[in-house]
């Protein structure tokens, strides 16, 4: 295992600036890569109680506050995980793992695993949820939380041996020293994916993923919610004809749901970002696609300490290489605020994000960018909080400047700022990526000082367009992305 080291990113970072005072992205204040002769992910981060950090993937690492290494090795001391998925830190401050283990001898038979260690890293018990468990079948644990009594309840997937496969959704609850007490299955003929579990206001639980077996298309986001003991009291799914997958469900202040994930069902290019709100009772109230014309997948949502959303993931569409990691920061009412990518040349992808005590955020996945050879490494990315923005026309403009337009994405219309040191003839024109001219906002001779102009693509179909702004000498461009 490599030593974390400092690394110096090329951060591609989409700036919000409009007339009226609100934050923008956060400045990246540190990030480490870790990684060994092989490939090296991070499925999940949580910040710890005393302000450091725990991830978990083909690895468990536990940081200080500054991403620097306290300690390594529980594959070392359990060394059949494929791979952790979920960590959190538990009441005793030791950590609660789940993941996977491949079996080679058993004809490559897989079984959900799930680890206790205390606060060193030192595993106190593990469980390997196997044959006598739940049934013969092949079973992942993608996700882990404790009770309020010490248990455990562990989500994921399991689906027989024998073929056709036929995966369900499966819960598992067990007790503080990983017994198993019961355990549940749901699904179809089909294959049905749980990839998140969260303990419910009423004592229940929220189970979301995906599936095949109900719901409109091939595949479609699917939120079920049980009792104390696991029972079924409803379902509900969401989607359109293609494939939707959800990764990430919360339950949310006002008692309703946030789901999150990718969809081909909806959005402007291959996969989009997809955030969909729901009440109390699992019915929709409103969704969002982020995204542009290449391949954007949303892994992970939370809530934040002022009533809106963070999502992370990877993009394709945006930033400096092929993935990068993409944050985007959401009102209460899932209308973009500013969005901000980390990464280089090469893939880099986010699969777990939160907010941090400082309000700022921790994101984690992996790097080939930054990552010192062929290999990925996992890669763990701290930022500051988010910065209030002088407004605009309070601003004595020092040099020409076109901001980004806010909100981006955005449906229908936006707002683009931009600033003059001179007076002079002024050209503000909207193309398409052919070279179209699509909108004329601006074509006069205008003051020195802060100016702004309403773009309505009411009009138009969902995309990528350019913005120009002419000042005398001064050009500038900004990419824009029409979401509907």
């Amino acid at each position: 295992m490599k030593a974390l080291r400092f690394v110096l990113a090329s951060w591609a970072v989409s700036l919000v600036a409009t007339v009226a005072a609100f934050g923008q992205p956060p400045d990246s204040l540190w990030s480490r890569t870790c990684g060994g002769n092989g490939d090296d992910v991070c499925s999940s981060v949580q910040q710890t109680s005393d302000g450091g950090y725990i991830l978990a993937g083909t690895d468990v690492i536990r940081t200080d506050s500054d991403g620097e290494i306290l300690w390594t090795g529980l594959s070392e001391q359990h060394p059949f995980v494929g791979r952790y998925e979920s960590v959190q830190q538990t009441s005793d401050n030791g950590y609660i793992l789940v993941g996977w283990s491949e079996w080679v001898w058993h004809a490559m038979y897989y079984a959900g695993e799930i680890a206790k260690s205390d606060s060193n890293g030192d595993v106190e018990w593990w469980h390997s949820c196997q044959e006598g468990i739940l049934f013969d079948s092949r079973a992942f644990f993608y996700c882990v939380q404790q009770d309020s009594d010490g248990s455990f309840i562990s989500g994921g997937t399991a689906y027989p041996v024998n073929w056709p496969y036929s995966n369900d959704f499966w819960l598992m609850k067990t007790n503080a020293v990983g017994d198993c007490v019961w355990t549940r299955t749901y699904g179809g003929s089909a294959y049905d994916e749980c990839r998140a579990v969260q303990k419910a206001s009423d004592g229940g639980y929220i189970l979301a993923g995906w599936t095949e077996s109900f719901g409109a298309g091939e595949a479609d986001f699917w939120l079920l919610k049980t009792n104390e003991n696991g029972d079924s009291l409803w379902s509900r799914t969401y989607g359109g004809s293609s494939d939707d997958y959800c990764y990430s469900v919360a339950q949310t202040n006002d008692g309703g749901h946030i789901l999150a994930g990718c969809t081909r069902s909806f959005g402007a290019g291959g996969r989009d970002f997809w955030l969909v709100k729901t009440d109390a009772n699992g019915d929709s109230l409103w969704s969002r696609t982020f995204g542009g014309v290449g391949d954007d997948k949303c892994y992970c949502a939370q809530q934040t300490s002022d009533e809106g959303f963070i999502l992370a993931g990877g993009t394709d569409s945006l930033g400096a290489g092929n993935y990068d990691f993409w944050l985007v920061k959401v009102n209460t009412n899932g209308d973009s605020l500013w969005s901000c990518t980390f990464g280089g040349g090469a893939d880099d992808e986010c699969y777990s994000a939160q907010q941090t005590s400082d309000g700022g955020y921790v994101l984690a996945g992996y790097t080939k960018s930054f990552s010192g050879g062929w290999w990925s490494d996992m890669w763990l990315v701290k930022t500051g909080p988010e910065v209030p923005v002088e407004p605009a026309h309070n601003r004595v403009p020092v040099e020409y400047a076109l901001f980004q337009n806010y909100p981006n994405p955005f449906n229908p219309s936006t707002q683009i700022v931009y600033e003059l040191t001179k007076a002079g003839h002024v050209s503000l024109v909207v193309y398409d990526l052919l070279g179209r001219e699509v909108g004329t906002l601006v074509d006069e001779v205008q003051s020195v000082g802060s100016h702004y102009s309403t773009f309505d693509g009411s009009d138009l179909a969902s995309g990528v367009y350019l913005c120009r702004l002419q000042a005398g000498d001064f050009v500038a461009t900004k990419k824009m992305v029409l979401l509907k």
